[in-house]
């Protein structure tokens, strides 16, 4: 079997992996029919065949899914230099970028205009950006710093601090006044060889606490019942879709919603005998007999289409797969996303989704002035002539 070779999964995640390590030792020293079985308003469980679909990756246009691109390239001065983008987010007026070391607040345009708090220990100070999610209606920023959430305005003006007696990997609001966290993935051996004796209970994959941190409640993780080794990344799947927080634990191939906070299947991406066994292997000894296993890294959907990032074997060869919900279709993606038939010139794969509809992804600069080309379209010629090779990144949006 032969499938085409993709781009390396970007060093956000194996970035974002170290720079969380070394913040926690410190602290604690596609293309097969199938129908769903449904899809109604009642939370009846979506079924899709992802393993039938691998062997067979196909070329995707981008107006099936878009109609009008974005680019915004962001102003790159010296008070605002991004590394590698870890985390994203959109409002009417501001982008909101992080590298996980700095959080800075853009204009839509992508001018700068100001940073977000500081890298420090004091109050209004973190050492790290976890993650960080924002509330438009009352323009408040909150930055989740492992065991610690801090609290500004858009206005970068410090509110408040809160701990937790968890260490999170990932946030997001259920409302104003609660609180979901995705828990560390690390394997309960691997955690407490490492953290010993102050090891966190990596059991639960959900923590749902109130304003000021106190726990609520706390759901497990399916495979957390033993002391075995699993797979294990930094960061799984956890959105906002049409009003329900969705997740996915690593390692398993079943979508949660939370519905009244109880976990509720929504929806299972069957890989059959491709899924690739979620107790952690040893590369040395397993690389070839895992090497054509897939497992599930990263999703995301709108009204219309799953977009999920599978990784191949233990390699981090990363390909995409498109999942129709009204169909069941599931194609994977040739090449290095849609084909771009709107301006013919870079291919997209969504990294998120705002407002259910609108699909966002981000280039490097330097990758965005070798993948074009300089006879290109008005649009790219104008953001082409912006960019120097160290520039900021480049934000991309699909209506």
């Amino acid at each position: 079997m032969h499938l085409c070779t993709r781009e390396r999964i970007s060093n956000k995640m194996k970035t974002t992996f170290v720079t969380l390590l070394i913040f926690l030792i410190s602290t604690l020293s596609c293309t097969q029919s199938t129908k769903p079985e449904y899809s109604n308003s009642e939370g009846s469980v979506f079924q899709f065949n992802l393993g039938n679909s691998i062997d067979n990756p196909k070329t995707f246009p981008l107006s099936k899914i878009g109609s009008r691109l974005e680019y915004i390239a962001l102003e790159s001065k010296p008070e605002c230099m991004l590394g590698e983008i870890t985390k994203l987010a959109l409002t009417d007026s501001f982008i909101f970028v992080s590298d996980s070391r700095k959080l800075l607040q853009f204009r839509k345009d992508g001018k700068y205009n100001k940073r977000i708090g500081s890298v420090g220990r004091g109050p209004g100070e973190f050492r790290f950006v976890g993650d960080f999610c924002i509330t438009d209606q009352d323009g408040k920023i909150f930055v989740l710093d492992g065991r610690q959430v801090v609290v500004f305005d858009y206005n970068g003006h410090y509110q408040r601090s809160f701990n937790l007696d968890f260490i999170a990997c990932q946030m997001i609001l259920e409302d104003r006044n609660t609180f979901i966290f995705h828990d560390l993935n690390f394997s309960i051996n691997v955690t407490n060889q490492m953290f010993k004796p102050n090891f966190p209970d990596t059991t639960y994959s959900i923590h749902i606490t109130d304003s000021t941190g106190k726990n609520l409640i706390k759901i497990k993780h399916d495979l957390r019942q033993g002391n075995e080794p699993y797979i294990n990344i930094t960061s799984s799947p956890l959105y906002s879709h049409n009003g329900s927080i969705t997740f996915l634990e690593t390692g398993i191939d079943t979508v949660y919603h939370l519905n009244k906070r109880k976990k509720e299947r929504y929806a299972v991406f069957n890989l059959g005998e491709r899924k690739m066994d979620p107790h952690l292997v040893y590369k040395e000894k397993y690389a070839e007999e895992v090497k054509d296993k897939y497992w599930i890294a990263s999703l995301t959907e709108n009204i219309d289409f799953f977009f999920i990032d599978l990784i191949q074997g233990i390699s981090d060869t990363m390909f995409y797969c498109l999942v129709n919900k009204q169909t069941g279709e599931t194609t994977l993606i040739r090449d290095l996303g849609f084909k771009n038939d709107l301006d013919d010139s870079l291919d997209f794969w969504p990294k998120q989704v705002y407002k259910d509809s609108i699909l966002v992804s981000y280039i490097e600069a330097y990758k965005f002035l070798q993948l074009t080309k300089v006879d290109s379209h008005e649009k790219i010629k104008e953001i082409r002539h912006k960019l120097t090779e160290t520039s900021n990144p480049v934000i991309i949006l699909l209506n």
